[in-house]
């Protein structure tokens, strides 16, 4: 399990860790502190993944299991500064509409005790400016886009080799049943 750290300030839990991935092997600790924190009676959450790289599905899943957790007592939620693939695995499957994202921890305070909100916060946009809230380098940005047009690329060819292959299968399936036809048709 990754080791979740967490603590409370001025009635915020934030929950974080120096792990660099979450990933099935590590993530599932994530939902056990927050349930501790809402069982204490917190109301509103940091998760901190400033040092997070990389998250899998499963640290995916994770994440969204917590969001639910944390809605369902009608408490908040909000993550500070995912990095690298960890930003771009948020980004590329939409929950960056979902959670909000700040870049630092004071950011995400001032935000839950309703000093600010996260559009007057007037941050320059990742990605789809419509969709996102995070603040990245140039160098950063930059990369996210080549990964991103990377991965595009290879969901094209392989939606072509597919498209390929399934034409292959109906004709050998075409041919295939021709062959039977004219057997039948030779046995009677």
């Amino acid at each position: 399990m990754m080791p979740f750290e967490a603590r409370t300030e001025d009635d915020v839990a934030i929950i974080g860790t120096s792990a660099i991935e979450m990933s099935y092997s590590n993530s599932g600790s994530l939902q056990e502190v927050v349930r501790t924190y809402l069982d204490g009676g917190c109301r509103k959450f940091v998760i901190d993944l400033s040092h997070v790289h990389d998250v899998s599905s499963s640290g995916l899943r994770s994440l969204l299991a917590s969001l639910r957790l944390i809605q369902q007592s009608g408490s908040r939620l909000v993550l500070v500064a995912p990095k690298g693939k960890a930003l771009g695995a948020l980004s590329m499957t939409g929950f960056d509409d979902i959670f909000e994202i700040v870049d630092t921890v004071e950011e995400a305070g001032r935000i839950l005790a309703g000093e600010v909100t996260q559009d007057s916060m007037q941050q320059p946009l990742v990605g789809d400016p419509a969709r996102a809230s995070v603040r990245l380098t140039s160098g950063e940005r930059q990369r996210f886009e080549q990964e991103y047009s990377r991965l595009q690329r290879q969901y094209d060819e392989l939606t072509n080799r597919i498209s390929l292959r399934d034409k292959q299968i109906s004709r050998s399936l075409d041919l295939v049943e021709k062959q039977v036809l004219e057997e039948e048709q030779t046995e009677w």
